[in-house]
């Protein structure tokens, strides 16, 4: 594949500019994918020409697709503006790369190619995208992304192609995924997004001898680094199985979670455990706090993928007794809603399909509205 002669455009047509409309003839790489049928072409996915017969796209788009129900667009910038004759590019070939796998979050080797039946003529409006190099993984000028995603939240797609200027950076996802997660990932966000340096009060809840307290991203933590940690339990024949979820004690007597987490549950197949680090390690008559009510928040939706008000409150039978090793979290007071950075905890899978580990895990994150703001709106 050559380089030569691609990704040249009028510089008065290209507008690089954070979610809004492209103009006509500003991305002539970009490829819309069409789901066909008999009276229906659907746009339902983004690729890019990278010559006059290939168009380089994610694997899970052509995943079990067949070369009758889809299609290729170029120069196609407005649902309202579609040329089928002109636009319109048959496929011949689907080639999905060997390792994908088809999994539902974070597949392996996500990427394909659909070869074109007849080749493009190339033209100022239909022109092969410039492909890095082989060695080429860190990019110091802004990537552009494309496409008819959704405005907002639960908005419709727009009938003008869009585009968002993001840049590189690989350290937050380093810090949930490991080294090795951006061997093959390329990882980016908003480039107008800004972290909060916001400092908080210090409170009497959650003091901790500072030997203890250790924010290391995606290790093992150490025996009373998190007092304030509570353990989901699933009771079995007044059994007690493995951690299902996490909260946080907030007082000496409740107990805030995922409302997903205690929805439709029962009080005879619910506990919490406090002061539980380590799965080999479990002492069921001190750490073992019986529950006597749940509370769901009012306007929790049970939505499978983004519920609403997703929160929700454990009332424990009987007070905890406070000390250095079961200790109340801080809470943030009603109108602070930025913050510097937070430490999640779990026993959470250590890798994509690995097993969940014996101590419990904690990892460094850090607030960054913007990218939810793009995803989902103010």
């Amino acid at each position: 594949i050559s380089n030569e002669g691609c990704g040249k455009v009028s510089a008065s047509k290209l507008r690089i500019v954070g979610g809004k409309p492209t103009t006509k003839g500003s991305h002539p790489w970009f490829a819309g994918l069409l789901k066909i049928s008999e009276d229906q072409r659907i746009p339902f996915c983004g690729g890019a020409l990278i010559n006059d017969r290939y168009v380089l796209t994610a694997a899970h788009c052509i995943y079990n697709k067949n070369v009758e129900n889809i299609a290729v667009t170029l120069n196609y910038y407005d649902f309202l503006d579609f040329d089928e004759k002109e636009m319109v590019h048959p496929v011949d070939k689907i080639i999905v790369h060997k390792d994908y796998d088809n999994h539902p979050k974070q597949p392996n080797a996500d990427i394909g190619l659909l070869r074109l039946k007849t080749p493009v003529r190339i033209s100022n409006s239909k022109l092969p995208i410039c492909l890095p190099d082989a060695s080429e993984t860190k990019f110091d000028s802004d990537l552009t992304v494309v496409g008819w995603g959704r405005l907002s939240r639960f908005g419709d797609h727009p009938d003008e192609l869009h585009e968002i200027t993001i840049q590189q950076d690989d350290d937050n996802c380093i810090l949930v995924h490991g080294e090795d997660f951006v061997k093959d990932h390329i990882c980016a966000r908003d480039k107008n997004a800004h972290s909060s340096q916001r400092q908080t009060n210090s409170c009497v809840c959650g003091k901790l001898f500072e030997s203890r307290a250790r924010i290391v991203g995606g290790e093992a933590t150490a025996n009373g680094s998190h007092p304030w940690f509570a353990a989901l339990l699933k009771v079995l024949d007044d059994d007690y199985s493995e951690a299902f979820c996490g909260g946080a004690l907030i007082n000496d007597r409740y107990v805030l979670t995922a409302g997903h987490c205690i929805y439709n549950k029962s009080l005879n197949n619910i506990t919490v455990a406090l002061n539980f680090y380590n799965t080999l390690d479990f002492d069921a008559k001190e750490m073992v706090h019986p529950i006597d009510k749940i509370i769901v928040h009012n306007d929790y939706d049970d939505h499978p993928k983004q519920p609403k008000a997703d929160i929700g409150l454990l009332r424990l039978k009987t007070p905890v007794e406070i000390s250095n090793a079961k200790l109340p979290i801080c809470l943030p007071k009603v109108n602070q809603t930025k913050f510097s950075r937070f430490t999640a905890v779990g026993w959470g899978r250590l890798s994509r399909l690995g097993d969940k580990p014996e101590r419990l895990q904690q990892v460094t994150l850090y607030q960054d509205d913007a990218n939810c703001d793009l995803l989902y709106g103010q």
